[in-house]
This record gives C-alpha cells, structure tokens and sequence, in this order.
C-alpha cells in the first residue's frame, strides 16, 4: 500500500513537507541553522536518585554527582534515618523501599536544590566502582530554587 501511494505521489508531484521544530528560516541546501541556547527548553524540576548503601542516604544529579545526604540506622523491622539536608528525621519503617519513599516525599516538601549544591562530592562512594542502579534507590523530582 505505501508503495502504491509512493507511486501515486510522484505523479502528482506531491512532496512531503514537515514543519520545522522551532520558528524560524528554512535551512539552507541541506544545512542545519545553528540553534542558540535559547531554543532550549528548561524545565523547573530535576530528577534526582536516592539510594540506601551501607548505612548512608546517597543523592545522585542527573549530572551523575554523589552526594551522602544522611545515614540510616536499625535494623529491617524497625529502621529510621536522619537527613544532614532539610534536617529532617523518621523512624519505624518496616522495609527500605517505606523509609526511601518518605525521605523523598520530604525532600519533595522542602526546597533543598541550594543545600544540594553546597555539598561536596562523595569521591569515596565513585571509588569503590560501585553500580549504584543495583542497589535499593527511589526517583524523585525537585523543583529548581529560584
């Protein structure tokens, strides 16, 4: 079928057009226009990852920048954390997936994107050559301070 309306196209001299993605001149002989900075899209969230590694609360960018934002402390039944960011602070969690959802619904309740920024890289987690992804971890998305 998509031959037959190739075929019938050609005849008819009818040629494809598609819009352009952003407002502009047509490119010229085949050539992308140079596209300024402006034409971006910049979105007021950040996705960032929180994982749960021997007894530390990491907080990883969309940058890929580590940063320990608190411990953990107890055991499976009965777990609680402390964050050194927002200072915030729970405890009685059943399972580590409980204790990460509530440390990101409170990262989620404050603006911590400055308090991010200030802490430094946590070199030592990027040493081990340890695949954070494998271990337990949550997405969360943050409104960009302004």
């Amino acid at each position: 079928m998509n031959v037959l309306w190739r075929w019938l196209a050609r005849l008819l001299g009818i040629r494809k057009q598609q819009p352009f993605a952003s407002p502009g001149l047509p490119a010229e002989r085949g050539r992308a226009r140079p596209r300024s900075g402006a034409d971006a899209l910049v979105s007021p969230w950040r996705i960032y990852r929180i994982y749960v590694h021997l007894s530390h609360l990491l907080l990883r960018n969309e940058k890929g920048k580590v940063v320990d934002i608190g411990v953990v402390q107890g055991t499976v039944p009965d777990l609680s954390y402390q964050l050194s960011i927002g200072n915030g602070s729970g405890k009685g969690f059943e399972t580590l997936a409980l204790l990460l959802a509530d440390v990101s619904e409170r990262m989620q309740n404050t603006q911590v994107e400055s308090e991010f920024l200030r802490l430094p890289d946590c070199g030592a987690f990027k040493s081990m050559d340890l695949d954070l992804d494998r271990i337990e971890h949550i997405d969360v998305s943050l409104a960009v301070d302004e």
